[in-house]
């Protein structure tokens, strides 16, 4: 987001890739937020591991996209 708002020559849309890097990171904050409420309920050590690594893959998805392009 700092290099969006310090080089916005580099972009045709520069407020568009400041809400891109705004986007991701609130992701991630609801993401976390999300992760800290599954481990709280949860019941058993495998529940707080299968809910961990489900939460992990959802949040490597864009990792995947981003390949793709290519």
């Amino acid at each position: 987001m700092k290099f969006s708002i310090n080089h916005r020559y580099k972009f045709e849309k520069p407020n568009l890739a400041f809400c891109s890097g705004l986007a991701q990171v609130l992701i991630m904050m609801a993401l976390i937020l999300i992760n800290y409420y599954v481990i709280m309920a949860a019941e058993s050590v495998l529940d707080v591991i299968m809910n961990f690594l489900a939460l992990m893959v959802i949040s490597e998805i864009d990792d995947k996209f981003y390949e793709m392009l290519d």
